[in-house]
């Protein structure tokens, strides 16, 4: 990652693993965690059947799951017409919640859904994160984006 800080006038470069994106975002969370919140868009690991359960509740197909790398009890709410993901759960093995993302006012753009409002709470940490949506576009061209700053920036590399 490359990160500026432009009060401070320092280029952070490092690799993308929790602990420079829990300093760089004052809010702790893996990497895989963070993109799953912000995109709406999750990766099942290899679980098992036997501790995966799917009911439907209300409008909505919920999926709980229990993940044996993290020991963490996972709940996705999943829209029962068009099958995106509205909330998202992680409870660790007393069942304390430690992250909740909400996804509201869905768009389709290019046959792809998408938020309008995102919302990201550690309750244990007492951290909040909003993300509101103003313009998308979608799968429009191929990304391509430089970070400038200045050469007078001070350049510190992580680990």
């Amino acid at each position: 990652f490359l990160y500026y800080n432009a009060m401070e006038n320092v280029i952070y470069k490092g690799t993308t693993n929790s602990d420079n994106l829990s300093y760089i975002l004052n809010f702790k969370i893996n990497f895989d965690d963070l993109i799953s919140s912000l995109s709406g868009n999750f990766f099942f690991r290899d679980t098992s059947s036997d501790k995966s359960k799917m009911k439907l509740e209300y409008n909505n197909i919920l999926i709980s799951t229990y993940d044996d790398s993290t020991f963490e009890y996972k709940k996705y709410w999943l829209d029962s017409g068009e099958f995106y993901i509205n909330n998202y759960k992680i409870y660790n093995n007393s069942m304390i919640l430690l992250l909740e993302a909400e996804y509201e006012n869905f768009d389709k753009t290019n046959g792809i859904f998408f938020p309008d409002k995102i919302t990201i709470n550690k309750p244990l940490d007492k951290q909040h994160v909003w993300i509101n949506y103003t313009r998308k576009k979608m799968n429009i061209n191929h990304l391509n984006y430089k970070l400038k700053y200045p050469k007078s920036a001070k350049e510190i590399i992580w680990k």
